[in-house]
C-alpha cells in the first residue's frame, strides 16, 4: 500500500514539474519573441511612399442603397495605384459584401481589352483595371484570421466578372472606395 502511495505521489510530482517547467520555458520564450519583434519593428526603415491623393470621384450607378463606388482605384502623387496591407487600408472606406454583392448583381459586366465594365442601372459606369490581376481589399468584419477578404479582378478573358477572393493581411493590394 505505502509502495503504491509513492508511486503515485511520485507520479503526480513529476506532472506538476513537468506543468512546470513547460509553462516557464513557454513565457520566456513568448517574452524573447514579443521582445525581438518589438525590437524589429523599432530597427525598421521607415516606408518611403508618394503621397496619396485625396481626390476621389465617386459614381452614382443607380444601385438600390444608394451606396457610391469611386471610379478608379485610389492612386499616388504619380498616378500609380497604392496598394496598402489590409491594416492601413482600413482608414479607406472599404466596400462591404454586400455592397460587393449589390454591385455584382444590379449591375452590367463587360470584360474586354484589360478592363472590366461595370455599367449602372442609369448608365453611369465605372471600370476595374484587370492587367497584373489586380486585387482590392473589402471590409472585414472579424479579426480572428490572418486573412483579409478581397476583389479578384482577373486579367482572364475566361472570367467574365471580378471575384472574391482571399489574401494575407501583410500583402499590399490595391483600394477602391465607396461613399453611402
Amino acid at each position: 500500500m505505502e509502495q503504491v502511495t509513492n508511486e503515485k505521489a511520485l507520479q503526480y510530482a513529476q506532472g506538476k514539474l513537468n506543468e512546470a517547467l513547460t509553462n516557464a520555458i513557454a513565457t520566456a520564450y513568448a517574452d524573447g519573441y514579443k521582445a525581438g519583434y518589438a525590437d524589429g519593428e523599432k530597427n525598421k526603415p521607415a516606408e518611403v511612399s508618394p503621397a496619396i491623393e485625396t481626390k476621389t470621384n465617386f459614381v452614382d450607378l443607380g444601385l438600390p442603397s444608394g451606396t457610391l463606388w469611386a471610379d478608379d482605384y485610389e492612386v499616388d502623387s504619380e498616378g500609380n495605384i497604392v496598394e496598402l496591407p489590409y491594416i492601413k487600408a482600413q482608414e479607406f472606406n472599404l466596400p462591404t459584401d454586400e455592397q460587393w454583392d449589390e454591385l455584382k448583381e444590379q449591375c452590367l459586366w463587360r470584360h474586354k481589352d484589360g478592363f472590366y465594365t461595370c455599367l449602372g442601372r442609369n448608365g453611369n459606369e465605372i471600370c476595374f483595371k484587370a492587367e497584373n490581376n489586380v486585387a482590392f481589399w473589402t471590409h472585414k468584419e472579424k479579426e480572428e484570421s490572418p486573412y483579409g477578404k478581397c476583389i479578384h479582378v482577373s486579367s482572364s478573358s475566361q472570367v467574365t466578372i471580378p471575384y472574391r477572393s482571399a489574401k494575407f493581411m501583410g500583402e499590399k493590394i490595391a483600394i477602391r472606395q465607396v461613399s453611402k
